[in-house]
This record gives C-alpha cells, sequence and structure tokens, in this order.
C-alpha cells in the first residue's frame, strides 16, 4: 500500500515546492483566495489517497 501512495506524495510535494518557489520568486501572480482552493484541494486529494 506504502509502495502505491509513495509516487502520489512525492509529486504532489514536487508540486507545492513548485508553487511556494514561484511564490517566493513572486513570478506566480496568483490570487490569494485561489491558492488557498488550490493547496486545498491538493490536500483532499492526498488525504483520499491515503484511504
Amino acid at each position: 500500500m506504502a509502495l502505491q501512495v509513495l509516487p502520489r506524495v512525492l509529486l504532489l510535494g514536487k508540486m507545492v515546492v513548485l508553487v511556494l518557489e514561484l511564490l517566493v520568486l513572486g513570478k506566480l501572480d496568483l490570487h490569494m483566495d485561489m491558492l488557498i482552493v488550490l493547496l486545498g484541494m491538493l490536500l483532499m486529494a492526498l488525504l483520499l489517497n491515503h484511504h
């Protein structure tokens, strides 16, 4: 089970890090509420994949 979830966790982690890096660099011009929704969906997907 853990071996199936691991690649998804790593992929989500890379995506989150990429978004945070773009935010820090100021290259990502997203509204804050939009970003919160995106991060929320990522967390929901991660939780659903665990179950």
